[in-house]
């Protein structure tokens, strides 16, 4: 068998050719009606090569990326101490002193009523709670009576043991 020496066109080759085929066709317009008397044949348009694609545009290298450092890892700020007090600070009167005694000893604290200023224990059930502020009483041709202030407010403090 011989082989044959015809090189096959792309599609995209053969579809151009088609289509100019086509577009010549069209523009010739309709048939004339009778034949000239020597009439040339229009010559097959034969098609234009596909015209190359563009060489790609290499593109741009990219600048390397810096490794970024990595920051330093934050020391963890220790969480402050409990309250080595466990009573409460103070009432800012005596009727939420009297609402403040049930309330603490449902949670197994006991405060109890001074009526002077008393300095700090390390008891961690019970406190002493104390007003906070004096009244003085003038009286003349004799010294001032200081009495506490009973309407408040209250200071507690941790009772000794």
């Amino acid at each position: 068998m011989a082989s044959s020496n015809k090189s096959t066109g792309s599609p995209a080759l053969l579809f151009l050719a088609v289509a100019l085929a086509l577009t010549a066709a069209s523009v010739r317009g309709a048939p004339t009606p009778a034949p000239t008397p020597a009439p040339t044949p229009a010559p097959t348009p034969t098609p234009t090569p596909a015209p190359t694609p563009p060489e790609p545009t290499p593109a741009p290298t990219p600048a390397p990326t810096p490794v970024p450092t990595p920051a330093p890892t934050p020391t963890p700020t220790p969480a402050p101490a409990p309250s080595q007090n466990p009573c409460p600070s103070g009432f800012p009167n005596s009727v939420s002193f009297i609402q403040g005694v049930a309330d603490y000893l449902l949670h197994g604290m006991l405060l109890i009523l001074s009526p002077v200023k008393v300095t700090p224990g390390t008891s961690t059930t019970k406190c002493i709670c104390y007003f906070s502020t004096n009244i003085t009483i003038p009286i003349p041709s004799s010294p001032p009576i200081v009495e506490p202030n009973v309407k408040g407010p209250l200071a507690c403090v941790p009772a000794k043991n």
